[in-house]
């Protein structure tokens, strides 16, 4: 009898002593004290409150939740722009410092990759800093000789942190921080060099969102590759109406233009474009301009200093834009010539370049 019922009441215990899986955060901020701190997750482009607390100085802060697998989140203070992120995993972690400044210790491992990683990287961006912070002085005083060779010591540290994410993806294909790395460069990729560093990648850490955002942009760059028909959207004009790709192109050598009038380098390359157009509007050659930008007013002033007179389209939703989307365009200017027929050409080409392939399309039956 005692053992059937020590059978009967062990299950009981058992179940009683199990204790669910949680992440905590302990903060220690002083300087926030009284501001309130939260725990985030990013959906699409916004943030969705995990947890959060009003700093106290009198007890312990502490953020808690559950995950079910490794997943980025970032820690943000009201009143700062900067969010500290962190690889959240069931475990313990302890934040100290401030959001410009902090120091996060954790028994994750995952944690422990993105420290090492953003240490890496923090080293490249005080350079970064340092170096642009004195174009700007060269450029202010007319150096243009001192102001040249800044541009090649930047170029280099571009050069130098595309390497360190590169490295980053081989040597550490299952560590979350490889998707991180990913996200950073893979812009810089075509469709064949983007397929193969996603494939690098561990399915272990492919469940993360910036993954998953990763392998749409490449999706997305597959249905538009050089050789395929255009993919036909069509968004507002400045006058409200909707503008189709398939209304502007009619047949006729057909230049998009993924643009913006807070993307510095668009600006400056918007001369050469209108100085083509003047040249090859006669002969068949059409513009679509598609704005990433989110102030209706900023978009207008910009087409209008620049001298747009081509069609202009844009929902004003930043990068969240359909046409980008569905381009797969993750940064700007991104440029895409179609023909005749309304195949895809030729991507990212300026100067001289692209004035020769423009003859070349419009010289074709």
């Amino acid at each position: 009898m005692k053992k059937i019922f020590y059978l009967w009441i062990l299950p009981l215990v058992v179940v009683s002593c199990k204790t669910s899986p949680e992440f905590t955060i302990e903060l220690n901020m002083p300087e926030y004290h009284g501001q309130m701190l939260k725990l985030n997750r990013l959906s699409g482009s916004d943030y969705t409150p995990v947890d959060s607390l009003l700093i106290d100085s009198t007890s312990k802060n502490i953020l808690s939740g559950e995950v079910e697998a490794v997943e980025m989140m970032f820690l943000t203070v009201e009143g700062e722009r900067q969010p500290i992120r962190l690889l959240v995993e069931n475990e313990e972690y302890q934040v100290t410092g401030s959001v410009t400044e902090p120091s996060v210790k954790s028994s994750g491992k995952a944690q422990q990759d993105l420290t090492a990683y953003e240490q890496g990287l923090r080293d490249f961006n005080s350079r970064m800093r340092e170096l642009y912070m004195a174009y700007r002085m060269a450029t202010i005083e007319n150096n243009q000789a001192k102001a040249d060779s800044l541009v090649h010591l930047l170029d280099q540290i571009d050069s130098d942190i595309n390497n360190y994410d590169s490295l980053q993806i081989v040597n550490n294909p299952a560590s979350p921080t490889a998707v991180l790395a990913l996200r950073n460069i893979f812009y810089r990729y075509n469709v064949e060099e983007l397929s193969a560093m996603v494939e690098k990648i561990d399915e272990k850490v492919r469940h993360m969102e910036e993954y998953k955002y990763i392998a749409s942009k490449l999706d997305n760059m597959k249905q538009v590759v050089i050789g395929k028909h255009f993919v036909d959207f069509g968004l507002k004009t400045p006058e409200g109406n909707i503008l189709n790709v398939s209304d502007v192109h009619d047949n006729n050598v057909l230049l998009i233009d993924f643009w913006a009038a807070w993307c510095g380098p668009c600006r400056r390359a918007n001369p050469e474009l209108v100085e083509i157009y003047k040249i090859y509007h006669g002969r068949g050659l059409e513009f679509l301009g598609v704005s990433l930008d989110r102030d209706r007013d900023s978009w207008l002033k910009a087409i209008e200093e620049d001298s747009l007179t081509w069609p202009q389209i844009s929902d004003l939703q930043f990068w969240n834009s359909k046409g980008a989307e569905l381009y797969g365009v993750s940064s700007i200017p991104h440029s895409v010539l179609i023909d005749r027929k309304g195949i895809i050409r030729a991507k990212h080409l300026s100067g001289d370049e692209l004035r020769t392939r423009i003859e070349e399309l419009l010289g074709e039956v």
